[in-house]
């Protein structure tokens, strides 16, 4: 063992038990896809599209079947969901509704970008809308305080598609 390795050996637990965990995470953030965000929202808008359907469904700890939402001209016109059991019911307070356009999951993308712990994002390839969302509020992870997260149940995954009507 050379010395400088065996400094560092030493070292170690000091600067574990100073508080220095060189394993701590308190700056933790995983990110896939979102440096073609804004590329990737100027394709969708460029396109001009404004009458669509767009379904998604969502899989995360109550979460329950899909939705779909008709827009034509820019304006939702209809909400639908569809339960687990297959039972079709329509929406009439789209308020509540976590998507009702292509542009509000841009929104979504955007607005948690630094409030969460995990955020993929992958894209359609030719209209370049996202085609899921991955989102971990906070992972279970050790601080660097010494305290730790044991948060359970807070991830959540979109899947979206996109039907042209015009």
């Amino acid at each position: 063992m050379t010395s400088k390795n065996f400094r560092v050996l030493l070292l170690s637990p000091l600067l574990i038990l100073s508080g220095c965990n060189p394993f701590c995470e308190d700056d933790f953030k995983e990110r896939e896809g979102l440096t073609q965000l804004s590329e990737r929202q100027g394709q969708w808008d460029s396109l001009g599209y404004r009458d669509y359907v767009l379904s998604y469904t969502g899989s995360c700890f109550g979460c329950d079947g899909t939705v779909t939402v008709m827009i034509e001209n820019g304006a939702i016109q209809n909400a639908l969901q569809v339960n687990a059991q297959g039972q079709e019911a329509n929406l009439p307070d789209v308020d509540t509704l976590s998507f009702t356009t292509v542009d509000s999951i841009f929104e979504y993308i955007d607005a948690r970008d630094q409030s969460v712990d995990v955020l993929k994002v992958s894209y359609d390839s030719s209209l370049g809308y996202p085609s899921s969302v991955y989102v971990d509020h906070m992972t279970n992870r050790q601080y660097c305080d010494g305290s730790g997260s044991d948060t359970v149940d807070d991830e959540i995954s979109y899947s979206f598609e996109i039907v042209l009507t015009q």
